[in-house]
């Protein structure tokens, strides 16, 4: 049988063990995390939400794309009736 003291400080062992390993846990979380913002902003897909006059590169070509067609069915509904 352990003396009350050992018991004591076994647990405090324990507790700091269980501390330790989850700041472990979650250092590693933050910089995996870190890493995946980058590393999207990097290839041009944000993660975190942005205001709604930065888009990305295909939002822009594809709203675009879509006025041009708008355009040109207009500029051709416009000549046929004339």
């Amino acid at each position: 049988m352990l003396s009350p003291k050992k018991l004591q400080y076994q647990q405090i062992n324990k507790i700091i063990t269980i501390i330790v390993v989850f700041m472990i846990a979650v250092s590693n979380a933050m910089i995996v995390l870190f890493i995946f913002i980058l590393t999207s902003q990097h290839l041009g897909r944000a993660v975190l939400p942005k205001g709604k006059e930065e888009k990305t590169v295909a939002v822009q070509q594809a709203s675009a794309c879509c006025h041009a067609r708008k355009g040109q069915a207009k500029g051709r509904a416009g000549r046929l009736a004339v």
